[in-house]
């Protein structure tokens, strides 16, 4: 989860919190995505 902050911060979409980040990384994570 914190890989997946860091990428967001690295990747151009740092001008969200990180906060925020985390927020989504948690909402990812829960959601059946199939990605794994």
């Amino acid at each position: 989860m914190q890989r997946f902050v860091d990428d967001g911060l690295k990747s151009g979409i740092g001008n969200r919190s990180r906060d925020a980040l985390f927020t989504e990384a948690v909402k990812r994570a829960e959601k059946p995505s199939g990605n794994g």
